[in-house]
């Protein structure tokens, strides 16, 4: 597919933002939500070793492809493809985490601002008024 290392390696890091951003950053940004919740973390996760998983073969592959006795071919590929690897995947979480804490693209500032209001105590937690239009009022969902 790529016969230079140089090309597999902007095409892997390039994917790794890409999806890192799209699909997981997707998922991690509805994490705290609670929709789904059991399914997110696999999500994530399959997305992250799939990132690294597609980011090895290509790298591994355009480097082998380069070196002539057959030991050397597949030691030189294999510690590209594993350093391409861990370096997608923590470019691919650092989009998913800029998307989902930042708000990077989401038109919002992301879960962090809602995090260190936790604690707040200044913050109501309930509404200062009991309105007679919510008198039987039951929570739907």
């Amino acid at each position: 597919m790529f016969s230079r290392p140089r090309n597999a390696l902007i095409f892997a890091l390039a994917l790794a933002l890409v999806v890192g951003y799209f699909v997981a950053g997707y998922w991690l940004y509805r994490l705290p939500i609670g929709l789904d919740a059991p399914g997110i973390p696999i999500a994530l996760g399959l997305s992250l070793m799939t990132i690294g998983a597609v980011a090895f073969w290509l790298v591994r592959r355009a480097v082998a492809s380069g070196v002539d006795p057959e030991r050397r071919r597949f030691l030189t590929g294999a510690g590209s493809g594993a350093s391409v690897a861990l370096g997608s995947v923590l470019l691919g979480g650092g989009a998913a985490a800029a998307r989902a804490l930042l708000g990077v693209g989401t038109g919002t500032k992301g879960w962090m601002v809602v995090g260190a209001q936790i604690n707040d105590r200044e913050l109501p937690f309930t509404h200062p008024q009991w309105k007679e239009g919510w008198k039987g009022s039951r929570v739907q969902s």
